[in-house]
C-alpha cells in the first residue's frame, strides 16, 4: 500500500510541475515609465503581460526579448547570450517527467530516491533563494512572480521530500532485516 501511495504522490507533484510550467511565472508592467522603461519594452501596451515558463524561451528569441532578457537581468546579471540559455527552461518540467518515469522502475533503489531528494530539494532551495534575493522593487519594469512558478518550485519540494522519505525508509527497511 506503501508502495502505491508514493507513486500516486509522486505522479501528483509531476503532473504539478507540468501544469504549472504552462501557467504564468511571471508579470511584468510593459508600461513605459520612462526613457529607460521604452527602450526595455518597445511598442508596449499599457496592461500586464504574463509569461509562463513554457513561454519564456520563444519571447527570449522574439520581439520580446528585450523584455525577457530585461527580466533574466535581474536575476543574474552577468548572463550572456540570454536568448540560447532561456531555452533551458524547458527541462523542469522534462525533469519531472522523467522522475516519474523512473519512479515506476526503480521506486525501491535507495540511490534513486536519494537523487529525487538532491534534485527536489536543489531546485526548490535554489529557485527561492534567487527569487528572495532579487530586489524586484527597485527595478525600472515592475515585476511580480505568479503562482505558476510557486507551484513548480513546491512540487520540486514534494519530489524532494518524497524521494528522502522513501530513502529513509529503504535505509530503515534494509536495517532491520
Amino acid at each position: 500500500m506503501a508502495d502505491k501511495l508514493y507513486k500516486f504522490a509522486m505522479f501528483i507533484f509531476s503532473a504539478s510541475v507540468i501544469v504549472s510550467f504552462f501557467l504564468p511565472w511571471v508579470s511584468v508592467n510593459t508600461q513605459p515609465v520612462g526613457k529607460v522603461a521604452a527602450v526595455l519594452t518597445p511598442g508596449a501596451g499599457s496592461a500586464f503581460t504574463e509569461i509562463s515558463g513554457f513561454k519564456i524561451p520563444i519571447a527570449a528569441n522574439s520581439c520580446d526579448a528585450c523584455l525577457i532578457v530585461s527580466v533574466v537581468k535581474i536575476f543574474k546579471p552577468s548572463m550572456q547570450d540570454v536568448d540560447k540559455k532561456v531555452w533551458f527552461v524547458w527541462f523542469v518540467p522534462i525533469l519531472a517527467w522523467f522522475i516519474f518515469l523512473l519512479t515506476g522502475r526503480f521506486s525501491n533503489s535507495k540511490f534513486i530516491n536519494l537523487i529525487y531528494a538532491v534534485i527536489g530539494f536543489g531546485i526548490f532551495l535554489f529557485a527561492f533563494y534567487k527569487i528572495e534575493t532579487a530586489d524586484l522593487r527597485n527595478v525600472v519594469l515592475k515585476i511580480k512572480i505568479e503562482p505558476g512558478f510557486w507551484f513548480t518550485i513546491w512540487a520540486y519540494l514534494g519530489i524532494g521530500i518524497l524521494g528522502f522519505l522513501r530513502f529513509k525508509a529503504l535505509s530503515f527497511r534494509k536495517r532491520r532485516w
